[in-house]
């Protein structure tokens, strides 16, 4: 499956999360590759700049991990955590 999502908005995640996991279940493997890079000085940054930057760069991050899109890999963490 190959599906465009804004991950910087966070209700696109959750849509996109639900519409894969009826569609095809639980994931084993998913690669969260979203970032940017504003290629100019960092005290050249607008406010907007920065906050896209953290919404892609950070946020996105969450939504995906918080969306339940790989519920299977939660008795592996729950395991690790245990055994340590």
């Amino acid at each position: 499956m190959c599906s465009r999502c804004d991950v910087s908005d966070r209700d696109a995640v959750l849509s996109l999360a639900s519409k894969v996991k009826e569609e095809v279940g639980d994931v084993s493997i998913l690669v969260n590759n979203a970032g940017i890079m504003n290629c100019h000085p960092l005290l050249r940054h607008n406010p907007q700049e920065i906050r896209k930057t953290y919404d892609i760069n950070v946020l996105a991050h969450f939504w995906v991990s918080f969306s339940g899109i790989y519920s299977t890999f939660t008795p592996v963490r729950k395991a690790a955590i245990s055994d340590n």
